[in-house]
C-alpha cells in the first residue's frame, strides 16, 4: 500500500481507482504525498506508516517506531543491570518495541506470538549489521542449524552470532567482524551453564 500511494502521487491517479476496498478513507481530490490534505483519513495515515504527519522522526534506539499498515508491534530484548551491581540480565519488553511485517511472518510461517526484536549494539556483526540495525527473531526456533544467526543470552549479555554445533552439545560462535571478535568454541558444560538460545534471526534491516 505505501508503494501504491507513492506511485499514485507520482503518476497523478487516485488510489481508489485501483481499489476502493483498500483505500476507503483516501480523499478523492487534492491527493499529493508531499502536501497531504488536512482532512486525510486515519487509514490513509496508517498506510503511510504515520500517526502524525507533522511529528518528528523517532530518535534513540529505545523510542517506538511508527507502525506502517500491516505491521505488528513486537517486544525488544535488552539488558538490565543487576541490583547487586554484578553484571546484567536479559529482559524482554518493558515498553521497548519495534514494528514487524505480518506479510513477512506469513511468508516464514511464524506466529506473531513467537516474534521478538533486538537492536544491534557494538561492531561484532559489521559490516553486515552495523550498530542500530533492527533484527527480528523466531523465539520458537531454538534448535541449532549450522551457520544460521541466533540471538543468545550469554551470561546476561545479548550476543548475535552465527552458531555451529560441536560434539557433546558444544557450540562454535562466529562473528562477521572476526578480526575484533575471534571465533569461540565452547564445550557442552559451559553452554549449559552460560548460554541460552533466545531464537533464530529471520529478518533484519540496516541503515548505512
Amino acid at each position: 500500500m505505501p508503494a501504491l500511494l507513492k506511485f499514485a502521487a507520482l503518476l497523478e491517479f487516485q488510489p481508489t481507482e485501483v481499489s476502493t476496498r483498500l483505500f476507503p478513507d483516501v480523499p478523492t481530490e487534492g491527493f499529493n504525498i508531499g502536501t497531504l490534505p488536512t482532512n486525510i483519513g486515519a487509514s490513509f495515515l496508517r498506510a503511510l506508516g504515520e500517526t502524525d504527519v507533522n511529528s518528528p522522526p523517532p530518535s534513540g534506539l529505545n523510542n517506538k517506531i511508527p507502525l506502517a499498515f500491516g505491521d505488528i508491534e513486537v517486544d525488544l530484548y535488552h539488558e538490565v543491570n543487576r541490583a547487586d551491581g554484578k553484571g546484567s540480565v536479559v529482559k524482554l519488553g518493558g515498553g521497548r518495541t519495534m514494528p514487524c511485517s505480518r506479510r513477512d511472518l506469513y511468508l516464514k510461517k511464524i506466529t506473531p506470538e513467537s516474534v521478538a526484536g533486538f537492536f544491534v549494539e557494538g561492531t561484532s556483526m559489521e559490516p553486515v549489521l552495523p550498530e542500530g540495525s533492527r533484527v527480528a527473531i523466531d523465539t520458537s526456533a531454538t534448535q541449532i542449524h549450522d551457520g544460521k544467526m541466533y540471538l543468545l543470552d550469554y551470561s546476561g549479555q545479548l550476543r548475535l552470532r552465527l552458531v555451529y554445533k560441536l560434539p557433546a552439545n558444544g557450540l562454535r560462535l562466529r562473528s562477521y567482524n572476526s578480526d575484533e571478535y575471534p571465533e569461540e568454541n565452547r564445550d557442552g558444560d559451559f553452554v549449559s551453564k552460560n548460554i541460552r538460545i533466545l531464537g533464530k534471526v529471520f529478518w533484519y534491516s540496516a541503515l548505512i
